[in-house]
């Protein structure tokens, strides 16, 4: 259990230090456009800590063993523990570090709707839409969710890629062919 929240906490940490780097950067505020070009590498974060976990897994409990199965499991419990402290972080970011961002992000994708001249009406009703899903607790809930989601889906490569059965040469090796007669 230690090795699944040890990494899952350095992939929220990270994605943390991330965030406040852009937050510090003026691209959740100021610059929104390219701070969401930026956060792509919480994607980079999200695959190496999985598969740095898998492998650790696979090399120091498994002995060089791991089954698909096994190497699933333990990257959807990386990434779990990961989305959990991802969520405590985000609670604190979206109501005391940066209050302001839901508006920010609201405004943001309001200018690009007008520059993409869409009708006031559609504008209306999206911006509503966007208000509602842009409160500290929906969006705290659904990047938990989120997280998960893309967790089980970097999982299930990962685990591929990861599984290993041991080295097969060398049982076979000790075992005697059977007798043919």
């Amino acid at each position: 259990m230690k090795l699944y929240v040890t990494y899952g906490f350095f992939m929220a940490l990270a994605g943390a230090v991330l965030t406040l780097a852009l937050f510090a950067l003026g691209y959740h505020t100021d610059n929104i456009a390219a701070g969401e070009k930026w956060a792509y590498l919480g994607i980079v974060i999200a695959v190496a800590g999985t598969a740095l976990g898998m492998r650790e897994w696979r090399n120091e409990v498994g002995k060089g063993i791991m089954s698909y199965g096994r190497g699933l499991g333990t990257g959807i419990l990386i990434c779990v523990w990961s989305a959990l402290f991802t969520a405590i972080f985000n609670a604190i970011y979206f109501t005391v570090i940066n209050p302001g961002y839901s508006e920010a992000m609201v405004q943001y994708k309001l200018t690009e709707m007008q520059q993409k001249n869409m009708p006031p009406q559609a504008m209306e009703q999206a911006e509503h839409i966007m208000r509602l899903f842009m409160k500290s607790p929906v969006l705290v809930i659904m990047g938990f969710i989120m997280t998960v989601i893309f967790g089980v889906v970097i999982s299930l490569i990962l685990a591929a890629i990861f599984k290993s059965e041991g080295n097969q040469s060398t049982a076979s090796a000790a075992t005697p062919p059977p007798v043919q007669s």
